[in-house]
């Protein structure tokens, strides 16, 4: 967690979507494999990679400011569940 001095965790979700979308890269990757990755393998990749970031930062993210920094990690989930489930971008 990053603590910033004003205490509004904007640097925290900063973090968070750097963190994620390095993430996203991965699964993008493993998704588009020529194997073919099952659905269910992919959601419980969502559930590694993602879920657990997000839950674990969700105390402090109500706190965050302005409500438009929350946005921007809720298209990035968007992003990952699309994936996963195998649904256009």
């Amino acid at each position: 967690m990053v603590i910033d001095e004003k205490l509004n965790f904007i640097t925290h979700v900063k973090y968070i979507k750097e963190k994620l979308n390095s993430r996203l890269t991965i699964l993008k990757i493993i998704a588009s494999s020529s194997k073919g990755v099952s659905t269910y393998v992919l959601l419980t990749l969502y559930t590694a990679l993602i879920k657990t970031v997000l839950t674990y930062s969700a105390p402090v993210l109500p706190k965050a400011s302005p409500s438009a920094t929350i946005k921007q990690l809720e298209i990035i989930q968007r992003a990952f569940l699309r994936i996963s489930l195998g649904q256009p971008q």
